[in-house]
């Protein structure tokens, strides 16, 4: 969670990814993708990118999972101790 606060982790876009990989089956998961494009600002675009990455292909798991987020505490201390 300090990670994720500090920078240090990938919570956010691991997150979008997971989203579009949970979604993937959806019939209008290209309709809401559109509709969002239009709704929010293009500071969201790069997290609607990472949406659409994990929809598309068989291997949209595992560029999800590539991400770093850990909730562990023992990862949150390693990262305390880095700063």
């Amino acid at each position: 969670m300090f990670g994720a606060v500090l920078g240090k982790q990938e919570c956010w876009e691991k997150s979008a990814c997971f989203l579009g990989w949970r979604t993937r089956w959806f019939a209008a998961k290209e309709l809401v993708l559109l509709m969002a494009e239009k709704v929010l600002p293009e500071t969201w675009e790069s997290t609607l990118d990472l949406v659409r990455e994990g929809m598309e292909g068989e291997r949209a798991f595992e560029r999800c999972v590539q991400f770093n987020c850990s909730t562990s505490r023992q990862q949150q201390i390693i990262e305390i101790e880095e700063r």
